[in-house]
């Protein structure tokens, strides 16, 4: 019960279902926008409060050889990952809290599916091909090829280590509408015990030694990667280093309001990686692509048993 309190909330409720944690969380990775500080004051832009403040500067930022905003146009979960939060600040969500009936055919997946329809195809700002192994790697961001990029904290090493030309930061994604709520969405590996393994024990004991005497974490998340700690005894005994201004907005704006990762089925990611490719590369209409992926998720629910 101590290890699991020491746990930050969010953490906590990534690795519980239904009120049982099935697993230990090793980082907590939310999501923000990276930009180029010379590109904002050369156009004299601020920070963008909103959503279409933030299509207006992507549009300033767009050139021939340059996109204005990275997001991510692969059909992955990764490309889910960073959908949430745009679906949440709308204030839509993809099931009921029972798993009974999908709530995605709603007015805020419409308006969340619009925002990437726009940025994609009718601003095109965004580009439909990435040229690395997707908009996890900010190397697209210090090359140059965009002026902005969705991306988490991890991203903060990679900006020091190897430093672009240019100066950056980072701010949180913008909310719907101007003084909304701006909402991220938490990651990070989890580490688990496969019940049918024929070293349970073995497994268990691993895991246990590894998180709880040896300074593993700490190390993961402050030596060999930018990564927020799951634990408060991690976070306290490493404060110097997030002591930093680069960790700032994270710590104190992006954190608090980030929600957990959900945990769907392959069925239900299907159908929303679907409704995404129909509105970034198809032209089809936000509502019937909201409408689609909610009757896809519905069929699949009325034979789901398992837990959620």
């Amino acid at each position: 019960k101590a290890q699991i309190d020491d746990m930050f909330p969010a953490a906590r409720d990534k690795v519980t279902i239904a009120g049982h944690v099935w697993g230990l969380p090793i980082e907590l990775d939310p999501l923000a926008i990276y930009y180029n500080k010379p590109l904002f004051e050369q156009e004299h832009i601020s920070i963008p409060q909103d959503w279409n403040e933030l299509l207006e500067d992507a549009q300033k930022l767009t050139t021939k050889d340059r996109w204005g905003l990275i997001l991510d146009p692969t059909p992955t979960y990764y490309e889910l990952f960073t959908f949430y939060p745009f679906l949440w600040s709308a204030g839509g969500s993809v099931v009921n809290s029972d798993w009974t009936k999908s709530t995605f055919d709603s007015t805020a997946a419409i308006a969340a599916l619009t925002f990437y329809q726009d940025a994609f195809d009718k601003y095109k700002v965004s580009p439909k091909s990435i040229p690395t192994a997707g908009t996890n790697d900010p190397s697209t961001f210090i090359s140059g090829f965009g002026a902005m990029q969705e991306c988490g904290e991890w991203a903060i090493q990679q900006l020091e280590v190897n430093p672009p030309k240019f100066k950056w930061g980072y701010f949180p994604i913008p909310p719907m509408t101007k003084g909304g709520t701006s909402i991220s969405v938490v990651g990070g590996w989890i580490q688990v015990v496969n019940k049918n393994s024929p070293v349970v024990q073995d497994a268990m004991d691993f895991t246990l030694w590894l998180f709880f005497k040896t300074d593993f974490l700490k190390q993961w998340c402050t030596v060999q990667n930018s990564k927020l700690p799951t634990f408060k005894s991690i976070y306290e005994s490493a404060k110097d280093y997030y002591n930093s201004p680069d960790w700032k907005v994270f710590i104190d704006q992006i954190l608090p309001t980030a929600q957990p990762e959900p945990r769907y089925t392959p069925e239900m990611d299907l159908a929303l990686e679907n409704a995404l490719q129909s509105v970034i590369f198809g032209n089809v209409s936000p509502a019937v692509a909201a409408k689609t992926a909610a009757q896809q998720i519905n069929n699949f629910l009325s034979t789901y048993t398992g837990a959620h």
